[in-house]
């Protein structure tokens, strides 16, 4: 038989599905086993709006916030738990024009 083990270090985050998406590309014939290993802290922060200073806020003006992959994390986690995050569900909307017929 051909057995593979794999030995890896996987974000807690991304290993969500990953039993079902090997099971369903090997056609059910996989042991799937997974472990904590370790934390790691990240450098980022995750609320840097709160901690901005008001020459940084001033800077910044109307732009966005640059990326950050501790909010992402965050927010998916959120996000798969049903729970709300703080994000605009319309971009850029128009008005919705309504036709109505002359009598």
């Amino acid at each position: 038989t051909s057995l593979f083990y794999i030995s890896a270090f996987l974000p807690m985050a991304d290993s969500f599905g990953l039993a079902h998406d090997l099971r369903q590309a090997a056609s059910g014939h996989v042991s799937f086993h997974c472990a904590f290993s370790h934390w790691e802290l990240s450098e980022e922060d995750p609320f840097q709006e709160a901690s901005l200073t008001a020459e940084e806020l001033e800077e910044l003006g109307d732009q966005p916030l640059p990326p950050n992959n501790a909010r992402k994390l965050i927010d998916a986690i959120r996000k798969r738990k049903g729970l709300p995050i703080d994000e605009k569900v319309v971009k850029d909307g128009t008005k919705q024009r309504t036709v109505t017929k002359m009598k």
